[in-house]
């Protein structure tokens, strides 16, 4: 007993360890062992080892540990499988839409999310893609009218560029290019339609107040920033048409001797057989009277450098 203290340890018979020495006291081990039966047996002789150096053939042998046996575990339950999602065309919709946005192909993005929209109403991303198509499709269309009526107002067709200023505002009533566009188109329209007239109709200049209004029609085209070949074509057809305005043609009337003749704005010409008369370039109106006869009418065409054929106003129709 006093060798087994002196190497630092007390064995049971069964050789497990129960206490160990350390220092001047015992100290029992994590895991005691059963109580010491028997007798001790004598060390043998021999010198007497430090406690701090213990034999290491008497060192105890390591006690195994029963491991504990594993609880059992419930089975799990199986895991439920989740219904495949019906397949109601809304993601086929939405994929036709986007790539139709990608290539700006507005009309058919807009009917693809328009079907997404039905499979799912209410569905933020076919609301939103509907709102995209449509505004695509609107800025679309007033680039479009605005390249078109650039290209009318290059070829000084005024009332289509007007049109398609128009056509524009209908996208959005307040498009600055459209509105200004618009009220220039509509005014030089104007202006070549007044210039087009007093050119087809030249005889109307013979009258002062058309031919001061044709003036004043001319002073405005000449103002004209930046004026296109037509509307310089158009001044100077009417510049050409005012001065042969001012110029009297040659006109000659007959009749029987016995009716009186007049021209209205020009005077009484009395009674003649041919006669003729400078005019100049218009419309007028002769009168034939007769004692006894109905009045006669005729209307003369007085055009620009260019003598009509006689005239004959003479009254025939007795009362």
């Amino acid at each position: 007993m006093l060798a087994a203290l002196a190497a630092g340890l007390v064995v049971s018979a069964s050789g497990a360890a129960w206490f160990a020495l350390r220092g001047d006291r015992l100290v029992a081990p994590a895991e005691p062992g059963p109580p010491f039966e028997g007798p001790l047996e004598a060390a043998p002789a021999g010198p007497v080892r430090p406690a701090s150096a213990p034999d290491a053939s008497l060192a105890p042998a390591p006690v195994a540990r029963a491991e504990a046996s594993p609880r059992a575990t419930p089975p799990r339950p199986a895991a439920r499988s989740r219904p495949a999602p019906q397949d109601d065309g809304f993601v086929d919709a939405m994929s036709t839409g986007l790539a139709a946005l990608e290539r700006r192909a507005w009309d058919e993005a807009e009917d693809a999310f328009a079907r997404a929209a039905a499979a799912r109403p209410g569905a933020p991303e076919a609301t939103d893609g509907l709102a995209r198509a449509r505004q695509g499709a609107r800025l679309a269309a007033i680039a479009l009218h605005r390249e078109q009526a650039a290209a009318a107002a290059a070829r000084e067709d005024w009332r289509v560029a007007g049109a398609e200023h128009e056509a524009a505002l209908a996208q959005d009533p307040a498009l600055a290019f459209a509105l200004e566009g618009r009220a220039r188109s509509l005014a030089l329209a104007a202006l070549h339609d007044q210039l087009e007239l007093y050119v087809a109709r030249p005889e109307r200049l013979g009258a002062d107040e058309v031919a001061r209004e044709a003036e004043r029609t001319l002073q405005r085209a000449r103002e004209e920033e930046n004026p296109g070949p037509r509307l310089r074509e158009r001044i100077a057809g009417v510049e050409r048409a005012l001065a042969a305005a001012r110029v009297p043609v040659r006109v000659v009337l007959r009749s029987d001797g016995r009716t009186e003749v007049t021209v209205l704005r020009v005077g009484r010409v009395g009674l003649l057989e041919e006669r003729a008369l400078e005019l100049k370039p218009g419309t007028y109106t002769v009168i034939g009277s007769r004692p006894g006869f109905r009045d006669v009418r005729r209307t003369l065409v007085v055009e620009p450098g260019r003598a009509p054929a006689p005239l004959d106003v003479r009254c025939t129709e007795a009362l």
